[in-house]
């Protein structure tokens, strides 16, 4: 299989190396390229292919955002993961990244300049072997998307091609005779694209209260829930507060850094904000299952 090529995007020369030394790491992916802003990177994307752009936001002459927003009239499919650092307006930017087309992010550990970087390693290869994979089956084969994942020593355990034509939720409840109070969702990597081509496409009228586990770090989830309920006109949504009442027409995001749990009295159905160590991921899908 061919490597997955990377061009990676940051004002900092040193980072720029510390990045490409991680991507160089793993057999599968190569760094095939460096820009030193997004002005830069986007004069490379029309000369060149990439299979994934990992992108900074704060540089000079064109940052993050204002790439994202000329990137959209180029006409490429390249997957975008930021990997920047964030202060206060950390939540707000990486939201608005998302917004406009990136896929995913991660975080740098201690600021622009991170000399620890390989905090985040895992995190790095993990998400540009995901998007950088599914992407080759996207370009191979179109209509077909790819499903893949990651194990602890980054892996490739699962690779399949997957024509999407699933029954909707509507046939599933009316087939199957059943009566559900709530649709639970649980996502991770991809998960804030998906869920906006997702929740767009339900009805207004949608029977069931949505109880989401996004994966997101701590303040992150009450910006992802603003952006969301500016972007759809059919659900309200919020971010999950103790007893928060589930009913039809509202998306409840679990909150980052805790757990959120359905609990019901006299019929009603409400989330609970709870801790529970003994998740890793805070918030857990499988708690909220469960």
């Amino acid at each position: 299989m061919k490597k997955i090529e990377v061009l990676v995007v940051d004002d900092s020369a040193l980072m720029r190396k510390m990045v490409s030394d991680i991507l160089s790491s793993h057999p599968m992916i190569h760094p095939k390229d460096t820009a030193i802003n997004g002005k830069v990177a986007l004069n490379k994307i029309m000369k060149n292919d990439y299979d994934i752009i990992l992108l900074d936001i704060e540089m000079p002459e064109m940052d993050g955002i204002q790439f994202l927003e000329e990137y959209s009239k180029v006409g490429k499919n390249i997957p975008v993961i930021i990997l920047s650092s964030f202060a206060k307006r950390g939540a707000e930017i990486t939201i608005k990244a998302l917004s406009l087309g990136a896929k995913d992010f991660i975080t740098k550990p201690s600021g622009p300049i991170s000399m620890d970087i390989n905090k985040v390693r895992n995190e790095i290869l993990e998400k540009v072997l995901i998007w950088g994979i599914r992407r080759s089956v996207e370009v191979k084969e179109s209509g077909v998307k790819g499903s893949v994942s990651v194990d602890e020593n980054l892996n490739i355990v699962k690779e399949e091609k997957i024509v999407f034509n699933n029954p909707s939720i509507y046939e599933v409840v009316s087939k199957k005779k059943i009566f559900p109070k709530l649709l639970a969702i649980g996502i991770s990597t991809g998960g804030p694209p998906a869920l906006r081509k997702l929740l767009s496409e339900l009805d207004n009228d949608f029977p069931l209260g949505i109880v989401i586990a996004q994966h997101m770090p701590e303040l992150f989830t009450a910006e992802f829930a603003k952006s969301l309920s500016e972007f759809l006109r059919n659900f309200t949504v919020v971010e999950a507060k103790d007893f928060e009442s589930i009913v039809p027409g509202k998306v409840i995001i679990a909150k980052g850094g805790k757990h959120t749990i359905v609990d019901k009295k006299n019929g009603e159905c409400f989330v609970r904000v709870i801790e529970d160590d003994r998740f890793v991921f805070k918030p857990s899908c499988d708690l909220l299952f469960d």
